[in-house]
């Protein structure tokens, strides 16, 4: 008996010959010691190592978004980690050097305030779509040098803020639409049919998901891990979702 062409699950089957179409992620030898050492200090034991956006897709995505074509976009302060599905099986992997640090350095330059308060700014006022703050919310911006901080209207924020958010969404749709063609040429599903699921720290930020369905032009959300709160514990709660599932199945 020949196994069935597309079986994703072959155990328990019997057959003759087993091919299969593999996804490999990899990452620089001294980079990966480097962080098993640094666990290691801390008097605890590594048991594998995982591709933050491989952990953020099992902590975020549903079968039926996998099996129907997905993107999923981990933003973080200075990365984006994408992972995309198709048919239920990972179909491409990909980080993007450029995500919210960026975002921070715009809004430091463009109103001369430290980077730690450019990003208090940006969590706690900023917006990804102008059109969606009002004209009269104000937002203090500290200053440096011992100068007095200032008001401006958070709008005026949002206008330093979308257009870099847009330039990195259009990063990520610009790989996208590469990986969509290549399958298609392969014969292989790549319609993403459930749209896109943003998480990570930098995707808090209010006005992403209309900011995103702009540049998509098609279904965003914003995906969180099970009962994990805290923006800035959302990797973590990845991993963590990630290992409980892997030692689940040993």
């Amino acid at each position: 008996m020949i196994i069935k062409k597309g079986s994703k699950n072959p155990v328990g089957l019997s057959g003759v010959r087993m091919q299969a179409k593999v996804h490999l992620i990899t990452c620089h030898n001294d980079m990966a010691k480097n962080i098993v050492k640094a666990v290691e200090r801390c008097g605890l034991k590594v048991d594998q190592l995982i591709f933050a956006g491989l952990a953020s897709s099992f902590a975020v995505l549903t079968e039926d978004e996998r099996e129907l074509g997905v993107c999923v976009v981990d933003m973080g302060g200075g990365t984006m980690d994408i992972a995309i599905y198709t048919g239920g099986a990972l179909r491409h992997t990909r980080v993007i050097p450029y995500a919210g640090n960026v975002v921070t350095s715009d809004i430091a330059y463009a109103f001369g305030t430290p980077p730690n308060d450019a990003e208090a700014i940006k969590v706690r006022h900023g917006c990804a779509l102008g059109s969606l703050v009002g004209k009269d919310e104000n937002v203090e911006v500290p200053s440096v040098g011992g100068r007095p901080p200032r008001s401006l209207q958070r709008q005026t924020l949002a206008e330093v803020i979308e257009p870099r958010y847009t330039e990195l969404l259009n990063l990520v749709n610009e790989e996208i639409l590469s990986v969509q063609e290549q399958l298609r040429q392969q014969g292989i599903k790549h319609h993403l049919a459930a749209g896109i699921v943003l998480t990570g720290g930098a995707a808090q930020i209010d006005g992403l998901v209309e900011c995103a369905q702009r540049v998509f032009h098609t279904q965003v959300r914003i995906g969180k891990p099970l009962n994990i709160t805290g923006a800035n514990r959302l990797c973590a709660g990845s991993l963590l979702f990630y290992g409980s599932r892997a030692f689940a199945l040993r």
